[in-house]
């Protein structure tokens, strides 16, 4: 009897998950797109006219795992294309390059971004504007595409470590960093301060110009993994892009 019931509530959870995941993905259009070998998903609501958010996931991660950032901003208009590195998720180009060296894997892995970059601009609806988001590994990458490519508008850096950042680049960077995650949380703060000698977390500063503009911010009770989905991170890329492009998004 007690298996049984076990069997059941089992059965119960399993069916309330796939309701939850499908429900996530009700009223978008969801489809593959294919960018010189590097697969992607590009995620929007139909006729979406919102600028676009390319979404690079961490170092043995995939699309799937960036999948709630790329569902909460295609609810709040955006046009989210997420991607899979060579080397990872369903990428078959192995990982190229010396990966102790910044100028071996990381110069393929920017070049590979640039390409999303350029796909993501093509598409319908977009009309030039772009963003980043990306997790642990990607951070770095994105932050040295944005120095290089002035369509950038903004950065959202998720469990960041980057030694390209300077005082002045990116202009518009977001940094979020699960609680749990004690070194990330003071590269963060030391990248805030750059800016700000006496900058805090959770807050937003800019240099006196107004051209530089960072804030930092702590996911409650998550680590590297759990950050992705944090109701807090979530909301905080989506609020640092809506301010990016002059929106006011609604969604889940």
């Amino acid at each position: 009897m007690f298996r049984s019931l076990i069997a059941a509530a089992s059965l119960v959870l399993v069916a309330v998950s796939l309701w939850l995941l499908e429900s996530a993905r009700s009223g978008l259009t969801i489809a593959p797109l294919d960018v010189d070998g590097t697969p992607a998903t590009v995620y929007r609501q139909p006729d979406a006219t919102g600028p676009a958010v390319v979404i690079a996931h961490g170092f043995a991660g995939s699309r799937q795992l960036m999948e709630a950032f790329a569902l909460t901003l295609a609810h709040a208009g955006y046009v989210a294309v997420s991607f899979d590195f060579q080397g990872h998720g369903r990428n078959r180009r192995p990982m190229a390059g010396d990966v102790t060296r910044i100028d071996g894997t990381t110069t393929y892995l920017v070049a590979e971004t640039a390409a999303v970059v350029d796909a993501a601009l093509a598409l319908p609806g977009v009309g030039g504007r772009v963003a980043l988001l990306g997790h642990s590994m990607a951070t770095d990458v994105l932050v040295r595409h944005a120095q290089a490519d002035p369509r950038v508008a903004a950065v959202v850096a998720v469990s960041m470590y980057s030694e390209a950042v300077t005082k002045t680049q990116p202009t518009r960077l977001l940094i979020v960093t699960g609680e749990w995650e004690r070194f990330l949380r003071a590269a963060a703060l030391d990248t805030l301060r750059l800016v700000d000698p006496a900058a805090a977390e959770g807050e937003t500063v800019s240099d006196p110009a107004g051209a530089t503009v960072r804030r930092a911010v702590v996911a409650p009770l998550v680590e590297h993994v759990g950050v992705l989905y944090c109701p807090t991170a979530l909301a905080e890329a989506r609020a640092w892009l809506d301010q990016t492009f002059g929106r006011q998004s609604e969604g889940p």
